[in-house]
């Protein structure tokens, strides 16, 4: 008995994964310095696409939380204009949350933005892309190839106000999750930070990471 509950609690351990570093910085942001957030797992791959994808994100004490999120996806999909259906395009999506109600942000490489407040899968409230400060997309090319992205700030009145966060000081831990998506049936793929456990794709709390605040 004593031997099962010692491999139980290594297996428990091995499960175990630390909060991602989110580091106290001064405006502007210098991105480069920061952690930088892998999605390497792909729970739904039915083939061998699997974009490399990145995000960074950093508090801002006097603004609130950058972020920014880029996949190495030549062949993307960029054709939607409306929020509602953009996970047919290629799109990078983040979700936070500090309470029941999470935040949910999809962009497209058009800096389209799908902005959502949801209790599990059920939209709350949906928000006007304004919400998102200095929102825009980028592009570029660097030795791991070409890649397309998106940036923006969460202020510190919206998250607070809409969803109860609290003064972000250091040690402060909230959840979330990083994506890379598309979902059109042809270069179709469901990247992300923290694993997914549900049978099918989808952004779900109880698939949410740690998130910590840190003062380096």
């Amino acid at each position: 008995m004593l031997l099962l509950r010692v491999l139980i609690e290594i297996d428990d351990r091995k499960e175990a994964v630390m909060p991602f570093p989110v580091s106290i910085q001064s405006s502007p942001v210098v991105w480069d310095t920061l952690p930088v957030a892998k999605l390497t797992q792909y729970p739904f791959a039915k083939g061998a696409y699997r974009p490399f994808s990145q995000a960074r994100i950093c508090f801002v004490p006097s603004e609130g939380l950058y972020l920014r999120m880029w996949s190495f996806e030549v062949e993307l999909r960029c054709e939607e204009w409306e929020p509602r259906v953009l996970l047919e395009d290629s799109c990078m999506t983040v979700c936070v949350c500090a309470g029941e109600e999470y935040l949910r942000i999809t962009s497209n490489a058009r800096a389209v933005a799908c902005i959502q407040k949801c209790r599990q899968e059920q939209v709350v409230e949906e928000y006007n892309s304004t919400v998102l400060r200095h929102l825009h997309a980028f592009q570029g090319e660097d030795l791991q190839g070409e890649y397309w992205g998106v940036e923006f700030l969460l202020s510190n009145e919206f998250l607070q106000k809409e969803f109860l966060f609290p003064d972000l000081q250091p040690g402060v831990v909230f959840q979330g999750n990083f994506y890379s998506t598309r979902l059109d049936g042809i270069k179709e793929h469901f990247g992300c930070l923290y694993p997914v456990h549900s049978k099918t794709p989808a952004f779900l709390p109880e698939s949410f990471g740690d998130f910590e605040v840190v003062d380096y």
